[in-house]
């Protein structure tokens, strides 16, 4: 469960809040192999720097991925089902939103597919999966005992959230729509890019597939922090993962590569200019 944005963190009673409709969390689940946990533990040490410490529930494996004591991610067991079908070792995304009930109708009504009714997730809170209508995936949240992330925008930990879609305009109104974000589109040399916004606080970005990226689906790509991308990616290397895009600079913003762990979790990592 467990990473959050680049955004507004407000405190409340002790407890890390998010404004409406943030992005909060991020999952990372994985396929059950003899010694996996094990092994996705020692590379996240080295690459992230967390600690981790195992919250197994039943035949689910959860493992919570923590600096300095706080929460920044979470790693589960991909269901034997799920992974029968095909689904591969993946980030998720989560967005809180205050009226939960009615963000899986909301969604339907704006052509969006719920891949999973609202249920309880044990009593962190509840969530439910929608594959909105140009088929990337996120999950909505509605936190109890846990509201997600307790750190961002810090080396080893999330700090934004980008959507890889086929169809800009559709998911520019799907978004604005179900969350009431606002969406600014911006000339960023040989394309475009969306800033989607929370309030007045940048909340995530959109980015059109280029048909030379192949067969890539609609997806939201996590972005993880980092003290030297460079650097970074010899690590990644060291510890069984692979580089799908070299170190680039992005003007005034960082540098960015694209990267997946021994099992195919694809994730980006940035070195960002100025992280305030």
């Amino acid at each position: 469960t467990n990473a959050q944005m680049s955004h507004d963190v407000g405190t409340h009673d002790g407890k890390i809040h998010i404004p409406r409709a943030g992005y909060i969390q991020l999952d990372r689940s994985r396929h059950i192999r003899s010694g996996c946990g094990q092994n996705v533990l020692c590379e996240f040490d080295g690459l992230g720097k967390y600690r981790c410490a195992d919250r197994g529930q039943r035949l689910l494996q959860h493992s919570v991925a923590q600096i300095g004591g706080k929460d920044v991610a979470a790693i589960f067991t991909l269901p034997e089902e799920k992974a029968t079908m095909g689904i591969p070792p993946h980030w998720q995304s989560y967005v809180t939103v205050v009226n939960f009930d009615d963000a899986p109708e909301s969604a339907r009504n704006l052509s969006a597919t719920l891949m999973a009714e609202p249920f309880d997730v044990m009593t962190a809170g509840r969530m439910a999966v929608i594959q909105d209508p140009g088929g990337a995936v996120f999950n909505v949240w509605q936190p109890v005992e846990s509201i997600g992330a307790e750190i961002a925008n810090t080396p080893g930990a999330l700090c934004w959230n980008e959507l890889l879609t086929r169809d800009i305009e559709g998911s520019k109104a799907f978004y604005t729509s179900l969350f009431g974000w606002s969406a600014d589109t911006m000339d960023m040399g040989p394309m475009q890019y969306t800033i989607f916004k929370n309030g007045d606080r940048p909340n995530g970005g959109m980015l059109e597939i280029d048909p030379e990226w192949g067969e890539v689906p609609p997806h939201w790509m996590v972005y993880l922090s980092l003290e030297d991308c460079d650097a970074s990616v010899e690590q990644v290397g060291s510890l069984g993962g692979r580089i799908f895009e070299q170190p680039r600079d992005i003007p005034e913003v960082g540098r960015t590569c694209v990267a997946s762990d021994p099992q195919g979790a694809a994730f980006a990592l940035i070195k960002v200019n100025n992280s305030e």
